[in-house]
């Protein structure tokens, strides 16, 4: 038998021994081959491999050099070679021999693309991992490893979206992937999509619950996801007095209720039930834009045992339907989705939409009014929220062409009222079916001399006869009400008054803001 006939009989044999996973065996049969042939770039190959697979790196490096150092324009030893480097973390040469495997015609081009997109993603080159990993997916769209490749560095160039995209094809093979629920709820967070953020975070966390990056994550989508202040107004207890005891004295057992936005679903579960157990309606549907509080909500009125009388619809009101979420139009309405401004978040059309197709002829409605009250005001520390001059020997007037029109004030700000309290507007909810806008002159008596900084307006409620809610600032209530702040309008300049001046004031709404502004002293 020729020699070149007993190397290709040992190489035959070494592949079959191999295949098997006799590995020792294949190893002395292609290490026969060299002994015979020691340029047999075959034999080198396939020894290179085995000793990747085996983690001897060095050996493995050692091998597919020799081998391409016979063949340097082999695709095959470059991407051998070059997956060696990688392996070993020499993220730059693995990188410059992968790129010259698929110039040259590589065999496994999708695998020296991965191999690649990953090389680049260890340097941080995240356009060129992308580039590689898009290729790959060009090949094979349903690449698994590609799509994850592609998600990262769609992550690392702040294309959320895309990362998303990717990172969803992998969760869709195999959704234990704690990582990329992670990774997907930061990216979906950072494209404003905080529910969606939120639910995703849930996952990765009830896969991984010991994981603090996960839990803080879940935190600051659920953060983002639900306004703080529902935490101010559900633990209001003025407010939730007031509306307690509005609903305690409307609601029967007869009675069908409709809610708009219920938060937490606490106003439907007193329309449902009394603080002392006793039953109240028979029947509540309420609703909230909001999916992740909507869901929040059918949880917590579960918890209470209530889910029999209430129902929670996830939907703005305005896309309720009688005979699909109403069985018929409502007897009672609550309704408590006020601003400070009382009108900013869009309740006006919210209750013209409701009266029109939801509620029954002289349904009641809790509160029946809704009036924004304002005072003139005096405090230097309001102007110092709104205006500067001199600091530290500098003339900074200049910023003042950037005061704002309209500041939140916090519930413990001290402020000097300079007038009576005034209507601005009142809001007949039970009564008018149309709320137009409206432009009012209103004049203010000064009750005392002062520098006059604007005028703070707060909130008034008249739930049902005999029940009312109210913050001035100042008093006992507005101390013990930390939901709705009072709201400042300052004066481009403050104006000196004295006791019995009158000051008049241009008052605006366009049904979701208030606009006020100084017309004159005199």
């Amino acid at each position: 038998m020729s020699e070149s006939a007993t190397v290709a009989q040992q190489l035959d044999m070494g592949r079959t021994l191999h295949r098997r996973g006799d590995l020792r065996e294949a190893e002395q049969h292609y290490l026969k081959v060299l002994a015979l042939e020691p340029a047999n770039t075959e034999a080198l190959k396939l020894l290179a491999a085995m000793a990747l697979a085996r983690e001897n790196l060095d050996r493995a490096a050692e091998l597919a050099g020799s081998a391409l150092s016979i063949r340097p324009d082999s695709g095959e030893y470059l991407h051998l070679l070059g997956q060696i480097k990688l392996r070993q973390g020499d993220f730059r040469n693995a990188a410059q021999y992968l790129s010259r495997s698929l110039n040259s015609n590589v065999p496994e081009r999708g695998q020296a693309l991965l191999d690649l997109s990953a090389c680049f993603a260890k340097l941080k080159a995240w356009p060129e991992s992308l580039a590689a990993a898009s290729s790959a997916l060009e090949a094979e769209p349903g690449s698994v490893v590609a799509h994850r490749l592609a998600g990262h560095a769609s992550f690392a160039l702040e294309r959320y979206a895309e990362a998303i995209a990717h990172f969803d094809r992998v969760l869709a093979a195999d959704a234990t992937q704690h990582s990329l629920w992670h990774f997907t709820s930061v990216s979906a967070l950072r494209l404003q999509r905080a529910a969606e953020a939120h639910a995703r975070a849930v996952k990765a966390c009830r896969l991984v619950p010991e994981n603090a990056e996960y839990a803080f994550q879940r935190r600051a989508a659920g953060a983002a996801a639900v306004p703080d202040w529902h935490f101010n107004m559900v633990n209001d207890r003025p407010r939730n007095a007031a509306f307690a005891a509005a609903i305690a004295q409307v609601v029967r057992p007869a009675h069908l209720v409709l809610e708009i936005g219920t938060g937490s679903g606490l106003l439907a579960m007193l329309a449902a039930r009394g603080e002392a157990g006793e039953a109240r309606a028979s029947r509540v549907v309420t609703c909230e834009a909001n999916p992740l509080l909507a869901q929040t909500a059918t949880d917590i009125v579960a918890a209470n045992g209530l889910s029999k009388t209430i129902q929670v619809v996830a939907k703005p009101s305005t896309e309720l339907r009688v005979g699909v979420d109403l069985e018929a139009r409502a007897d009672v309405l609550i309704c408590e989705i006020f601003s400070v401004q009382v009108i900013s978040e869009g309740v006006l059309p919210s209750l013209e939409d409701a009266k029109a197709r939801l509620l029954t002829a002289g349904a009641t409605i809790i509160p029946s009014a809704a009036i924004a009250r304002a005072a003139l005001v005096a405090g230097e520390a309001l102007s110092r929220r709104v205006r500067t001059g001199s600091v530290l020997g500098f003339d900074l007037s200049r910023l003042n062409e950037f005061a704002p029109t309209i500041q939140f004030l916090p519930s413990e700000q001290s402020v000097t009222l300079l007038s009576e309290p005034t209507d601005l507007f009142r809001f007949d909810l039970a009564h008018q079916e149309r709320f137009p806008p409206e432009k009012r002159m209103l004049s203010f008596a000064a009750s005392a001399d002062g520098l006059c900084e604007g005028v703070v307006q707060w909130l008034r409620l008249e739930l049902c006869t005999g029940v009312d809610f109210e913050n001035p600032p100042g008093s006992p209530q507005a101390e013990s009400s930390r939901h709705w702040h009072p709201v400042f309008y300052p004066f481009v300049e403050p104006v000196a008054v004295v006791a019995g001046q009158t000051v008049n004031i241009r008052a605006s709404h366009n049904r979701s803001g208030l606009r006020i502004e100084l017309a004159n002293a005199r």
